[in-house]
């Protein structure tokens, strides 16, 4: 099973400060571009820090998936400083991790980081490994179902305009179909 980290750090290519950076499709958020979590997740993980850390990023674009990207790590002092840029030098994000030594842990952070330490550094290393979600079968299959539903609604609405009865009359169908329906996709574990 592929994980987010393993595919996260397969991305990364280079060595040093100043390396290549080249997102799968699977991070995909708007259409073409990474999710902006990702990014922050690449960001973290390079930073390999336990505990409480903040971790911040400024989007100034869009990441593109699949195109090499300038990837630049700065060390400081209490944390790592990165930057993504695209081929023309153009900075797509600024952001970092540092240490939260200045903010106030929220009831039951000591705890985690003592587990995190535990575990080895990162956290959630004891936990189950996250499969990487392929995002573009979900999208096909829900493109179908749209189109499914725009197929049946026209198949009521176009007799029942030319039925020659009240809009109350013909709408009452439809509207115990949209009932029905949306009752069906609030059940858990449901899907369309």
């Amino acid at each position: 099973m592929t994980t987010i980290d393993a595919t996260l750090r397969g991305a990364v290519a280079g060595a040093g400060d100043d390396l290549t950076l080249t997102l799968d499709p699977a991070f995909q958020g708007l259409p073409d571009t990474a999710h902006g979590g990702s990014v922050l997740a690449l960001f973290d993980a390079l930073a390999a820090r336990a505990g409480t850390r903040t971790l911040r990023g400024h989007y100034h674009r869009r990441v593109p998936l699949g195109v090499p990207l300038a990837l630049t790590l700065a060390r400081e002092a209490d944390g790592l400083a990165c930057r993504v840029a695209d081929g023309t030098g153009a900075v797509l994000v600024d952001g970092g991790v540092a240490g939260a030594a200045s903010v106030a842990p929220a009831a039951g952070v000591a705890a985690t980081d003592a587990r995190d330490a535990a575990s080895g550094g990162a956290p959630g290393v004891a936990a189950a490994p996250l499969p990487v979600s392929r995002g573009a079968g979900q999208q096909r299959r829900g493109l179908l179902w749209a189109a499914a539903a725009g197929v049946l609604w026209g198949s009521y609405f176009v007799p029942a305009q030319s039925a020659g009865v009240t809009a109350q009359v013909s709408n009452f169908p439809l509207a115990v179909g949209m009932l029905a329906g949306g009752l069906a996709l609030a059940q858990p574990g449901a899907s369309p």
